[in-house]
C-alpha cells in the first residue's frame, strides 16, 4: 500500500464533502419549506405486528376535523394544524414552550399494505391509525407430507 492510498484512509476530513449534503437533509427534516415559524411537529410511534402496522401521534389540542390523512402510492401521510387558543391582550406572557401551526407527517409503507384495510381513531388527543397488511405478507404453516 503506498502511503497516498494510506492517507486517504486515515485522513480525519475525509468525507467532510458531504457534510453541507447532512446539514441540508437535517434542516429539512425539521424546518418547515415555507419558512414559516409557527409549525408543530407531533410525535410520533410507529410499530407492526403480524397482521398490520399501527401508528400513534401525539395532537393536544387538535381537533379531528383538522387532521387529514391519506395513503397514496404505498405513503402514509398526516397533515393538520394546531391552533394557538385566543389570548386575553391583558396577560403577560413569561413562557411559551407549547408549539402551534401547521404539521406534516409522511411514511413510506412497504407494498405489503392493503389500501382498503385502514382505519382512525382519536381519542385522548392521540390519533392511532391502522394499516392492514395484504395476505400474503401474512405468514403461514406449511404442513411437511
Amino acid at each position: 500500500m503506498n502511503s497516498l492510498e494510506l492517507w486517504r484512509q486515515t485522513n480525519p476530513w475525509r468525507g467532510l464533502s458531504n457534510w453541507s449534503r447532512v446539514m441540508d437533509r437535517i434542516f429539512e427534516d425539521t424546518v418547515p419549506a415555507n419558512g414559516d415559524a409557527n409549525w408543530f411537529n407531533p410525535a410520533a410511534k410507529v410499530e407492526e405486528t403480524p397482521t398490520h402496522y399501527e401508528f400513534s401521534f401525539d395532537l393536544p389540542g387538535v381537533k379531528k376535523e383538522e387532521v387529514k390523512i391519506e395513503l397514496h402510492k404505498g405513503q402514509l401521510t398526516v397533515a393538520g394544524e394546531r391552533r394557538e387558543e385566543k389570548r386575553e391582550t391583558s396577560k403577560r406572557q413569561h413562557v411559551l414552550e407549547q408549539s402551534y401551526g401547521s404539521f406534516y407527517r409522511a411514511f413510506q409503507l412497504p407494498q405489503d399494505v392493503n389500501a382498503e384495510r385502514v382505519e382512525a381513531k382519536f381519542e385522548n388527543g392521540v390519533l392511532h391509525i391502522t394499516v392492514a397488511k395484504g395476505e400474503e405478507a401474512k405468514a403461514r404453516q406449511i404442513t411437511v407430507k
